[in-house]
């Protein structure tokens, strides 16, 4: 009788062993299924960034005289004078000034831009030439400043750059050419009302007009350059000389570029 009441509690305990196993063994035993997107589901792209830029060299002069500011600044800009005599002629027929007008515009349909712009001087053996810039509706952006590095009112700043009083223009040197920072024309370039074609991207001054307050989408400047009178003799200062330079613009001033604004996030 006690052999089979051990036997009973052996089976007894083998058959809990077994429950456990089962039940062990069931918890491993559960359904699975997966799915996945295709393999390019995930796809984004970037912009293309672009400028458009047009420009008018045919009021430039080879045959300057000195003039006062007010001289030049009005021979450039006076409708009624230049239809009788030209532009940056005086009454006796000299060469007073020059006047470079160019375009800058943003084609993008969709992307605004904050732009920024200077001027390298490559040649310049003048004195006292001066320059001022005025926009589309003749408000001057940049004030009469010298194309002379070592002229004008400036201050240095510790980097040895130099900065006219008014703050409005910056000149670096960098490789034996003065590099001159407009800061004035720091502004943002709207995009497009729509895209522009194709043909007309690199020619600002075919887009249609885009305003929104004080920004548009493109913009045009006017150069006017003079040798600004001194009242005294200019004969070695400023007669027979030379001058040279170009206007860049770009997208990447201060090391910035285009980047997405939201103020609502930047509160």
């Amino acid at each position: 009788m006690e052999n089979k009441k051990g036997n009973g509690i052996f089976l007894g305990v083998i058959g809990v062993a077994t429950l456990i196993v089962a039940i062990i063994g069931a918890t491993f035993a559960y359904f699975s299924a997966s799915t996945n997107s295709a393999n390019n589901a995930i796809s984004v792209n970037s912009t293309q960034l672009s400028l458009g830029y047009s420009d008018d060299t045919s009021k430039l002069k080879t045959n300057l005289i000195p003039a006062t500011d007010e001289i030049a600044k009005f021979g450039a800009t006076n409708t009624e004078h230049i239809a009788s005599k030209g532009a940056c002629i005086d009454d006796n027929g000299n060469e007073v000034c020059g006047v470079y007008d160019f375009f800058v515009g943003n084609p993008s349909g969709t992307t605004a831009q904050k732009i920024y712009a200077n001027i390298t001087v490559v040649t310049n053996s003048f004195n006292n030439l001066y320059f001022t810039i005025l926009d589309e509706t003749g408000e001057v952006v940049i004030p009469a400043t010298s194309f002379k590095f070592e002229s004008d009112s400036t201050n240095t700043d510790s980097a040895g750059t130099k900065q006219n009083a008014n703050k409005t223009v910056t000149y670096t040197q960098k490789e034996d050419k003065a590099v001159l920072e407009l800061k004035a024309l720091e502004q943002t370039l709207l995009a497009s009302p729509t895209e522009v074609a194709a043909g007309d991207k690199n020619d600002a001054s075919k887009y249609t007009l885009k305003e929104s307050g004080t920004d548009k989408n493109f913009r045009k400047y006017k150069v006017i350059i003079w040798i600004r009178e001194s009242g005294g003799d200019q004969t070695d200062a400023d007669a027979g000389q030379a001058f040279s330079a170009g206007i860049n613009i770009t997208t990447e001033g201060s090391g910035t570029g285009v980047t997405g604004v939201i103020a609502a996030a930047q509160a």
